[in-house]
Formats: C-alpha cells, sequence, structure tokens
C-alpha cells in the first residue's frame, strides 16, 4: 500500500506541475459476488480508502468509483454483472459494454462533483446515465 500512495502523490505531482487537473479516480469494484449471487464481495476497499485520503492530503480532485460501482453492481446482481466481463470468469476486466457503462460513471461523477469546473469536457448520455443511477443492466 505504501507504494500505491507514492505513485499516486507523484502523478498528483507531475500532473499538476504539467500544468493540468490531476483527479484520481478510487478503483473500480470487482464483480465478485457470494453465493446469494446479490452480495459482493469485494476487497479494494483499503485501496479506495488509500486513493481518497492521498487526493484529500495532496489537494487533488477525486471521485469514489468504487462506492458508485459497488452501488451498481449489487443493484443489477451477479449475471448481469458477469456480462460485463472481458471474459466469463474475469471479474476484474472490462469488454466493450463494461467499458461504455463504467466510463459512463466515470464522466458522469465528474460533471457531478466539478460541475462547473469540467463543464462541456464529457458528452451527456442521458439514458445510459438514468439506467446506472436506477441499478438497471445496460449493454
Amino acid at each position: 500500500m505504501p507504494t500505491y500512495k507514492q505513485n499516486l502523490k507523484n502523478m498528483i505531482y507531475n500532473v499538476t506541475t504539467a500544468g493540468g487537473t490531476p483527479i484520481i479516480v478510487s478503483p473500480l469494484s470487482r464483480r465478485n459476488f457470494q453465493s446469494d449471487n446479490k452480495t459482493l464481495s469485494d476487497t479494494l476497499q483499503p485501496w479506495r480508502d488509500a486513493a481518497l485520503k492521498t487526493a484529500t492530503a495532496n489537494h487533488a480532485h477525486s471521485i469514489d468509483l468504487w462506492l458508485a460501482s459497488t452501488t451498481y453492481l449489487s443493484k443489477i446482481g451477479a449475471a448481469a454483472a458477469h456480462r460485463l466481463n472481458l471474459a466469463p470468469a474475469d471479474n476484474t476486466h472490462l469488454n466493450v459494454d463494461g467499458s461504455i457503462v463504467f466510463g459512463r460513471m466515470v464522466a458522469d461523477l465528474i460533471n457531478s462533483t466539478y460541475p462547473s469546473e469540467f463543464k462541456g469536457v464529457f458528452r451527456a448520455d442521458a439514458k445510459l446515465s438514468k439506467q446506472i443511477a436506477d441499478g438497471v443492466p445496460s449493454f
């Protein structure tokens, strides 16, 4: 974990000194479910906490993709969540549909967290944004 935090701190410094605005994104939840196929069994919360704390400590922007993704995945359940996997047993990497869904989630989180700062940067997709917010499987 210390290396992870240091790498984030270095990235924040490098982006800032280059004139950019760093946005630390907490990890995307893995799509591991318990036997009930509804309860996520994700071990990434410590990495989420470290990312957000590092952003705060270094005065960087951040979004909580881990929380948003765990909420969405819990709503859609295992069967729908696994349709976003790159391969059937790969609960870490995303296929094209997964990239679209979670890419939209990132854009929506940035838009809602920093509405004036990044206005117009991300093209809207009101239908997909609503489906994600409502916990509707979207692929």
